[in-house]
C-alpha cells in the first residue's frame, strides 16, 4: 500500500517542475527503502532486503553524500568496491548477499560488545567489602555477602541474619 501512495504523491507532482517536491518525494522514498530494508533484515529476509538495499546504494550516490552522512555506501569498501553509480549498478547477487551478510555480523558480534559492556559495568557496581546489616560482620571478599531481594540495598552473611533482621528491615525496605 506504501508503495501505492508513492507513485500517486509521484504522479501528482509530475509536470509541477517544483523541486522542493521531488526532493521530498525522493526522501519520502528512501525512508520507505530504509523501513522495507530493516523491517526484512531483522526477519532474516535477506533476500528480500537485498534490492531495497540496492535502492538504498542508489540514493546516496544520487545525493553525493560524503563518507560521515553513509549509512550504506560505505559498506562496498568491505568487498573492496568503490563507490559508483557503475560499481552499485553492476552488483551482483552474490555482492549483495555478502554484505548483507557482513552486515548481520557486525550486528552480531556488536550486540555481544554491548551485552559485554553491560555486564562489564555490573561487576563495577561494587567494588567494596559489605557488611550484614544483622550482625555487623564484613565479608572476606567481595560477593560472599548476599543482598537483600527485595530492595538489594543492604546485605547478609547467612539466611539466619536475614530472618533476624527483618522486623527492623522491614520498615525501610523497598522495592
Amino acid at each position: 500500500m506504501e508503495e501505492k501512495v508513492l507513485l500517486k504523491y509521484k504522479n501528482a507532482i509530475a509536470g509541477t517542475g517544483a523541486m522542493s517536491q521531488y526532493q521530498c518525494y525522493d526522501t519520502l522514498e528512501f525512508k520507505y527503502h530504509v523501513l522495507r530494508f530493516n523491517t526484512y533484515r531483522k526477519q532474516e529476509r535477506l533476500n528480500e532486503a537485498a534490492p531495497y538495499f540496492r535502492k538504498l546504494l542508489e540514493y546516496e550516490l544520487r545525493n553525493n553524500m560524503d563518507f560521515e552522512h553513509q549509512e550504506f555506501l560505505f559498506l562496498l569498501t568491505w568487498i573492496d568496491l568503490q563507490p559508483s553509480p557503475e560499481t552499485v549498478r553492476n552488483l551482483t547477487r552474490n555482492q549483495l548477499m555478502k554484505l548483507l551478510h557482513k552486515l548481520r555480523e557486525m550486528e552480531k558480534s556488536s550486540a555481544m560488545s554491548e551485552m559485554m559492556a553491560a555486564e562489564q559495568q555490573n561487576l563495577h557496581k561494587r567494588v567494596a567489602l559489605m557488611n550484614c546489616a544483622g550482625c555487623g560482620s564484613t565479608e572476606s571478599a567481595i560477593g560472599d555477602y548476599k543482598s537483600c531481594s527485595r530492595c538489594e540495598k543492604i546485605f547478609y552473611c547467612t539466611k539466619t541474619c536475614q530472618k533476624n533482621n527483618w522486623k527492623a528491615h522491614k520498615k525501610v525496605c523497598n522495592k
